[in-house]
């Protein structure tokens, strides 16, 4: 039942908002994904105003396990970074501080990390342990980013592999310090690096 209930809420999370935006057609400087990041996130607060199951800042869950996780994640994080900084595939050529950067630097950022680190984390944590609640919410949060394959979007086995150690170092986070505000600074700071410095071609598409 986790697992069903777990997709159907991911299936949700890539159709419903995305289908309300595109219907309502909202202007620049949000757009369509910006706006359905916004209707996501007022859905995520309103559960938790509910007092539903979503967590944004649980005791801190420490133990040697997550905090080995934590620092294997961040080095491999930090090793993918590196390694994506020498070989860019076309080149940087910085797109700056363009329309879409709130949506992907902040509001993006923000409604993945109440879904994947608020909401799934808690439903998982009594049936799995704060352990392997990374890991699974950790696979989903990559499985969910798979999905644009389906659209068309091309990704890289980097790029797939960054998503899975993201979202280990993502949980772990949240873990260790008992708060939502953790994962979502390091993925604020991750996705603003990248909607600054796509290219400009890739921002034009």
């Amino acid at each position: 039942m986790l697992v069903l209930y777990s997709l159907l809420l991911i299936l949700f999370w890539l159709l419903v908002p995305t289908l309300l935006a595109t219907l309502i057609r909202p202007p620049r400087p949000l757009g369509r994904d910006g706006f359905a990041a916004l209707i996501a996130i007022a859905f995520w607060v309103l559960i938790a105003l509910l007092h539903l199951p979503i967590h944004l800042a649980p005791h801190p869950m420490r133990s040697h396990w997550i905090l080995v996780l934590l620092l294997l994640s961040l080095a491999s994080y930090v090793y993918l970074f590196v390694r994506g900084l020498r070989m860019p595939p076309n080149g940087y050529r910085p797109a700056g501080l363009r329309g879409d950067f709130l949506s992907m630097a902040v509001l993006s950022p923000l409604d993945e990390e109440l879904l994947f680190r608020g909401l799934l984390f808690a439903l998982a944590l009594p049936a799995l342990g704060p352990f392997f609640t990374i890991v699974y919410t950790s696979i989903l949060f990559l499985l969910a980013h798979e999905a644009g394959r389906l659209g068309g979007l091309r990704r890289s086995r980097q790029e797939s592999l960054a998503d899975l150690v993201f979202g280990l170092l993502a949980g772990a986070l949240y873990a260790w310090t008992g708060t939502i505000a953790a994962p979502v600074l390091a993925h604020v700071l991750v996705n603003a690096w990248y909607a600054y410095t796509r290219s400009i071609d890739e921002v034009r598409r």
